[in-house]
């Protein structure tokens, strides 16, 4: 089961797939929480309650579209409580581009921190980098669900995110043995190094 954190200003990142479009992993079970309100915003003490509950009720892999420019000591104990229970933390690294600004909860070493890629594979301009960032995904014009329930092309690194998340859920499906960790340093290990 794949836990997804709403993000991208209020945007689910998960809904019905129409008939044109091909799922990353889709014998993949999503267990959906919100975790801020419909305008994006929200609080640290939601996504860490709702790391917790999706810890506790199945997810394998919580994907969080997500972040801010700080974290706390209970969102890092919370991911830390989701790794030991073998769950995989995969979250957007952030849209700040090249200023510098590092983003939580993808800066904690326990998740699985994301970034965008262009079409040419290059680091989308709008993508955060940085020493934090493990691994980079598609993240421009991809489409998703809009606010009004219907589809549109987003870009950001909330668009990346889920893409490593379903890479992690297909890994998890075709090898259920693999932990948390291996399933990382699969990732990691067969990303292309630029």
């Amino acid at each position: 089961m794949c836990s997804i954190f709403q993000g991208s200003g209020g945007s689910p990142v998960s809904k019905p797939i129409p008939n044109k479009l091909v799922p990353v992993a889709p014998s993949a079970k999503i267990l959906p929480i919100r975790v801020l309100g419909t305008n994006g915003s929200g609080t640290w003490s939601s996504v860490t309650d709702g790391i917790t509950w999706a810890s506790d009720h199945g997810a394998k892999i919580i994907n969080m579209s997500l972040g801010g420019a700080s974290g706390t000591p209970a969102m890092q104990a919370a991911i830390q409580y989701a790794n030991s229970k073998g769950i995989l933390v995969v979250a957007s690294a952030g849209n700040d581009g090249t200023s510098g600004i590092i983003n939580y909860p993808a800066a904690y070493p326990e998740s699985l921190a994301v970034a965008s890629v262009d079409s040419n594979l290059g680091i989308s301009s709008f993508s955060s980098r940085g020493s934090y960032v493990d691994v980079a995904a598609p993240g421009g014009n991809i489409i998703s669900t809009t606010k009004d329930g219907s589809y549109g092309y987003m870009s950001g690194t909330s668009m990346a995110a889920p893409v490593v998340a379903g890479v992690a859920a297909v890994l998890r499906s075709y090898f259920p043995a693999l932990t948390a960790g291996q399933v990382k340093q699969i990732i990691l290990g067969s990303s292309i190094k630029q």
